[in-house]
């Protein structure tokens, strides 16, 4: 038998495996998330799925959602993963919290931090329900730390980040940075982050609970990195962002399983396809005196921004229905093998998690493939590259997102006038003057570059423009020579 090692990179965890060929050379391979759709695969039912255990250092900790992104470590053989710890001392308001857990097996589990940001619990912050991966943005690659975060006081349930390139090393951590805030009946709660290395760019998703409509649906939004290498905070929910997966603002609807509650917990890039995980149902919030229906499914679409039209159907399903029973469902691989984990709910309000294998055999009755129209879909199209170019303006000649106002405003404005005029706006603005006076010169020039053409300058570039700004001293002449520029105009004339 003949084979080789490959490294395979897969959800912020670096997997050797060994791949075995058979006598004809053809490839021996376990499924993957595209066989689901076709046809050839499903995830082991709840009563063939492995239930997992966890030892937390203090008493009084119980599971309610754990949300689990599993790092494999293949130096020490372990696996590692984050995941919110939630305590009810005495009574009181329940601790959230974020602890590191580490396994041999990838379903004991066992604390081996203290929590994450334990400075900032005692001022007001609740921190919890996080979301691991791996982005390669830039020249940083690192991991990236998206959760839901609130501050007493300031904002309700939103999404923070952090980041490092030791995740197992807790401190390490950034402190949190507030990215996507909650709006008045609309939050930023379940954070989930993807990186796709065939286009280097870099997602944010959210759910946005809607108490005002009766909705919980999924938002995303591209997220950019400023020029001093941080990302760039986005808005507050309502405001930005498209919505993903978008729920039936009804808590009556029954057109569909899942019509009221959409919720992504996992975010996948497979081959030509993103892959979107969540749990959904037919009621927006939890508990209900009703029927609820409660499951786990996956859709998939071309684009990372949509539209998730085609469906996986029912993978798993719950079995209480007064309550939310089944949810945070995340994609891991091991050694080529994938698992979905997840935590079920009963009607006690008693929550076990499980892990579910990715095995070959057709899918149950309950997970034929289906297309479901009730969403709200989205199509990536000419004007989507348009408005990502605006964004990149407001994000590098003004230091800041635009909100979804400004993007349509503008965006109409290219129709009328064309993206030079709409950019030399933006440049002779009030607001890009200020923001210009107060830059250095090689600022002054990589705000161009990255905001005109969508690059970064090269060594040579930097000191030309650099010469030119400090010989002309006059900057509409710095912006005209960029708007004016061949590498301008081949991409927008």
């Amino acid at each position: 038998m003949r084979g080789k090692w490959l490294i395979f990179s897969c959800f912020g965890g670096l997997i050797i495996f060994f791949q075995n060929f058979g006598p004809s050379g053809a490839v021996y391979r376990q499924p993957n998330l595209n066989d689901i759709f076709v046809g050839q695969a499903r995830f082991e039912s709840l009563e063939e799925a492995e239930e997992l255990s966890f030892k937390f250092k203090q008493k009084g900790v119980h599971i309610f959602g754990q949300k689990m992104n599993v790092l494999y470590s293949a130096n020490s053989k372990k696996y590692f993963a984050f995941t919110r710890k939630i305590r009810t001392p005495n009574g009181d308001d329940p601790e959230r919290q974020i602890v590191l857990l580490e396994s041999n097996d990838g379903i004991n589990f066992e604390q081996k931090s203290e929590p994450l940001f334990d400075d900032l619990l005692g001022k007001g912050w609740t921190i919890y329900d996080p979301h691991v991966a791996y982005t390669g943005l830039g020249n940083n690659k690192r991991f990236i730390m998206t959760m839901e975060c609130s501050l007493k006081g300031r904002f309700g349930p939103s999404l923070c980040v952090s980041e490092t390139k030791t995740p197992t090393q807790i401190e390490s951590w950034s402190h949190p940075k507030l990215m996507v805030q909650s709006s008045p009946y609309f939050s930023a709660s379940t954070g989930v982050s993807l990186y796709d290395p065939s286009s280097k760019k870099f997602y944010i998703s959210w759910t946005a609970v809607d108490d005002e409509n009766y909705a919980a649906s999924t938002k995303a939004t591209q997220m950019f990195v400023g020029l001093d290498g941080q990302f760039v905070y986005k808005g507050r929910s309502a405001e930005i962002g498209r919505f993903l997966l978008r729920a039936v603002e009804n808590p009556n609807c029954n057109n569909a399983w899942d019509c009221n509650n959409l919720d992504m917990q996992d975010w996948k890039k497979q081959g030509a396809y993103f892959y979107a995980i969540y749990n959904g149902g037919n009621y927006f919030r939890c508990d209900r005196e009703e029927n609820n229906r409660w499951a786990l499914a996956i859709r998939r679409s071309r684009s990372a921004l949509g539209s998730y039209t085609e469906s996986s159907g029912i993978l798993i399903d719950s079995t209480a229905r007064n309550i939310c029973g089944i949810g945070y469902p995340v994609i891991n691989n091991f050694k080529g093998e994938t698992y979905m984990y997840f935590t079920l709910r009963e009607s006690d309000g008693t929550a076990r998690a499980y892990r579910s294998k990715l095995i070959w055999g057709k899918p149950t009755s309950l997970s034929m493939k289906t297309k479901n129209h009730s969403l709200q879909t989205f199509v990536a199209t000419k004007n989507d590259n348009v408005r990502e170019s605006i964004e990149k303006l407001y994000v590098y000649l003004l230091g800041r997102s635009p909100t979804n106002q400004n993007l349509t405003t503008w965006s109409k404005e290219v129709d009328k006038v064309g993206f030079r005029t709409v950019a030399s706006r933006i440049l002779n603005s009030k607001e890009h003057n200020r923001s210009w006076d107060h830059k250095k010169a090689q600022l002054k020039v990589r705000s161009l570059y990255k905001g005109l053409l969508n690059r970064e300058p090269s060594s040579q570039g930097i000191r030309y423009h650099i010469k030119k700004i400090n010989q002309e001293k006059n900057k509409q002449k710095s912006w005209s020579r960029f708007l004016n520029s061949r590498e301008f105009t081949n991409k927008w004339d």
